[in-house]
């Protein structure tokens, strides 16, 4: 049986091999050409360029103008993650050693093209990639994460039959990093600008223990939080790509999962209470932050809906939250879960104390810019507990929102209604 099968391979083509597509019906056209594709190098003295894989990705555009004219590009490979800014296609791909490559495809304006790759110290997870890397001037600002101990050294090979001696803290300083990569055409390598922390500037981002929860880029700067009890905000200035910095932190009870920018002076977080004696979490918290100085971000407001159990689908999907900008502010909307039903026998002096549902609703928020205030306005609600129920039957998984004018709509998965009010009823 093998060697029939390696006879019937040894017959085929590289054509026999490579996907294709049909339109309309018509017989099946070749998605790409052998010469259009990129396989590992082996003999590359440089970062790799893609791990071994089994996996084909195509790049693939179509001119919507005529159907019959696409192009492609594809890599001999697997992703782990992309991002997309509105020139370029990065591809992310976890390698062995604590590493994660990077491949940039130029769109050249519907003409995918491979311009090169590079790669970051550990990994950027799986959990909204794309927030985690940004396209600014040309360069690449991605932030990733080592995982290991939380102490050092942390091994760069986790395997210990072949585990690498641990690297001294000087390498890794610390579990989370900035790194800026640049193209270099001559090269097709993705290059090392700068990183940091560094050898100039040695602050961990975060502190022993602590997760990355959130990061957001916009223009030169980079809000990132990260959370183990205390919820740390770090503000980067990157307006010098050689040499990034940590310009402010402001640490606070709790932690942001979805950082939203407002303006250039104000930022929004969601996220949830966690009092720092306890570290437990608590209900979900909606705050707002000044941001216009670098170097001393201020909490200017927040709220805090239900107690332990509380949960908001905006936790870890950013299109969760709703945001309408005004005269004077912004108007956003989010779902939240809330829990403080205090379910018999349950003790409320005791932290640890899970509370059971009480309604489901849409929470309506408004942001006075010049004031710097964060006001709830109202609640849309979509369900409230009746007696002998324990759990909603409208799960506000994937609810979506709509504010237009006055009115806002709720929209919940599997359900055939559109709520509505007015806004701020």
């Amino acid at each position: 049986d093998r060697a029939g099968n390696e006879a019937v391979l040894d017959s085929m083509q590289a054509a026999d091999l490579l996907p294709e597509y049909s339109r309309d019906g018509l017989p099946p056209q070749p998605l790409v050409e052998g010469s259009d594709c990129y396989v590992p190098n082996g003999d590359y003295d440089g970062p790799e360029v893609l791990a071994t894989s089994g996996s084909i990705i195509t790049i693939t555009a179509i001119d919507l103008a005529a159907p019959d004219s696409v192009t492609s590009v594809c890599l001999n490979g697997y992703a782990s993650g992309y991002y997309m800014s509105v020139e370029n296609l990065y591809l992310t791909t976890s390698a062995e050693g604590d590493r994660t490559l990077i491949h940039k495809i130029a769109l050249n304006g519907g003409q995918p093209q491979y311009r090169g790759s590079g790669e970051v110290i550990g990994y950027l997870g799986t959990a909204s990639p794309s927030f985690l890397m940004s396209e600014h001037e040309g360069d690449l600002r991605v932030v990733s994460s080592v995982w290991g101990d939380d102490i050092f050294p942390i091994p760069l090979m986790p395997d210990a039959e072949n585990a690498a001696p641990a690297a001294p803290e000087e390498e890794i300083r610390g579990r989370h990093h900035l790194t800026v990569l640049r193209e270099n055409p001559d090269a097709a390598r993705l290059e090392l600008v700068a990183r940091l922390p560094n050898d100039a500037r040695p602050a961990h981002i975060g502190k022993p223990g602590e997760d990355l929860y959130a990061a957001r880029f916009v223009g030169d700067r980079a809000y990132l939080v990260t959370f183990e009890v205390i919820d740390p905000l770090y503000v980067l200035d990157l307006a010098d790509p050689q040499d990034p910095r940590i310009a402010g932190e402001l640490e606070l009870p709790g932690f942001s999962t979805l950082l939203q920018p407002l303006g250039a002076s104000l930022l929004l977080g969601v996220g949830q209470e966690v009092p720092p004696d306890t570290g437990l979490t608590q209900g979900v918290k909606i705050a707002l932050f000044d941001v216009a100085n670098l170097g001393d971000p201020v909490e200017l407001g927040s709220d805090i809906v239900g107690k332990r159990g509380s949960y908001s689908p905006a936790l870890g999907d950013h299109h969760a939250l709703t945001l309408l900008e005004n005269d004077g502010g912004y108007r956003l909307a989010v779902p939240i879960s809330r829990h403080a039903f205090l379910q018999p026998g349950g003790n409320p002096a005791d932290p640890w104390t899970w509370y059971g549902w009480s309604d489901s609703a849409l929470y309506q928020y408004s942001v006075d810019t010049a004031a710097g205030t964060l006001r709830r306005v109202g609640t849309l609600v979509s369900e409230q507990r009746s007696e002998g129920q324990e759990w909603p039957l409208r799960d506000l998984y994937r609810s979506r929102s709509v504010i237009h004018d006055d009115a806002v709509y709720f929209l919940l998965q599997n359900s055939a209604d559109v709520l509505s009010a007015l806004w701020g009823e």
